[in-house]
């Protein structure tokens, strides 16, 4: 009971300590400052901070994120992949793509922090939404492939155009369409 006792006591001066606080203000100041959601996870899996923007990016308050376990979290689908998870297990540094519950994509890199005698006792977690990205890329992709599309019947219509000759601006029109029309099964009447 004693031990007990004295280590409930220094516990409470050390986090009533200024030094302590001033620390600590630090920290929250650092995380809430990068723009991205940074998590601190302890050997068991469970949340012990998250950065203030963990709403925006995960949808869910940190302070409801906060003493969650990382694997509760994977069961409910909050995200597809732990990042945390993969340290824990490899004891080594991971970077992966995640899927959050609200359709976000995050690029996750996960580091372990070791004690000193080299026990793994925390993860740090730093989430990038991607998710705009993602969305641009995927728009460029279907725009690349339009465009190959149009250059494709461009440089068709003008394989067929060696053989005639056009003069008229509304010819050309007409021409350009009776080479799309072409192309399909189509009954089209022509009427002058």
């Amino acid at each position: 009971i004693v031990s007990k006792i004295n280590a409930e006591q220094t516990e409470k001066f050390i986090v009533s300590s200024k030094s302590y606080k001033i620390l600590n203000e630090e920290l929250e100041s650092i995380m809430n400052s990068s723009g991205e959601l940074v998590t601190i996870v302890n050997s068991q899996g469970v949340i012990e901070r998250a950065s203030s923007n963990c709403k925006k990016i995960m949808g869910i308050e940190a302070k409801e994120f906060v003493g969650r376990s990382i694997y509760d979290l994977e069961k409910l689908g909050v995200v597809t992949l732990s990042s945390t998870r993969r340290v824990l297990e490899t004891q080594k540094e991971v970077t992966v793509t995640q899927k959050t519950k609200n359709n976000r994509r995050l690029y996750v890199q996960g580091f372990p922090i070791f004690s000193e005698n080299g026990t793994l006792e925390k993860v740090l977690n730093i989430s990038k939404d991607v998710t705009e990205e993602s969305i641009l890329r995927e728009r460029l992709r279907e725009t690349e492939h339009e465009v190959e599309l149009l250059i494709e019947e461009i440089n068709k219509g003008y394989e067929n155009n060696d053989k005639v000759i056009i003069k008229s601006k509304k010819i050309e029109e007409i021409n350009y369409l009776l080479q799309k029309v072409a192309k399909t099964d189509a009954t089209v009447l022509f009427m002058a």
